[in-house]
């Protein structure tokens, strides 16, 4: 048992900002819009912490211009996807043995991050859903690519040997 006391801050919403024309706010989103379209980006795989790169690419194009790819990523196969759940089932075990307050703490310093320093980068991503039965994929945070639903539960039930 732990006698310790915590002292977590209570929640509070984010800082709204106007983004008004020649605000600071503005200018910092503007710059990072132009920065993310300047170059088309190559997006890895994350599996393990490692970058693991396919040469089976998929394209990222804006919302608002089709013809303007932002970024290519790597797309997973089942070798991929069967890494990929399990790294994912040795990461749950070390985490699962952090104390909770090394996990508060963790989220509550990302949390931070994403709405101070990383802030005009994470209003700039542009999000996509390639297809309704695909898994999203977002422009600077690499999220493996799957299929279909069907073939991640094949995978996961081959792994787990169910």
């Amino acid at each position: 048992m732990n006698n310790s006391i915590y002292n977590f801050p209570m929640p509070e919403n984010e800082k709204i900002y106007d983004y008004f024309p020649g605000s600071h706010e503005r200018n910092l989103l503007d710059r990072e819009i132009a920065k993310q379209s300047a170059d088309v980006v190559e997006v890895p795989l994350i599996i393990g912490g490692k970058e693991v790169r396919t040469g089976n690419f998929g394209e990222v194009r804006l919302p608002h211009n089709h013809n303007k790819v932002v970024a290519r990523y790597h797309k997973a196969g089942r070798k991929e996807i069967e890494m990929a759940i399990k790294a994912s089932m040795e990461a749950h075990k070390s985490w699962s043995n952090l104390s909770w307050t090394i996990r508060a703490s963790i989220m509550l310093k990302a949390a931070k991050l994403l709405s101070t320093a990383y802030r005009p980068v994470r209003l700039s991503l542009p999000v996509y859903a390639l297809n309704p039965k695909h898994i999203s994929v977002h422009r600077s945070s690499p999220v493996l690519q799957i299929s279909t639903t069907q073939q991640l539960n094949n995978s996961t039930t081959k792994l787990l040997n169910l």
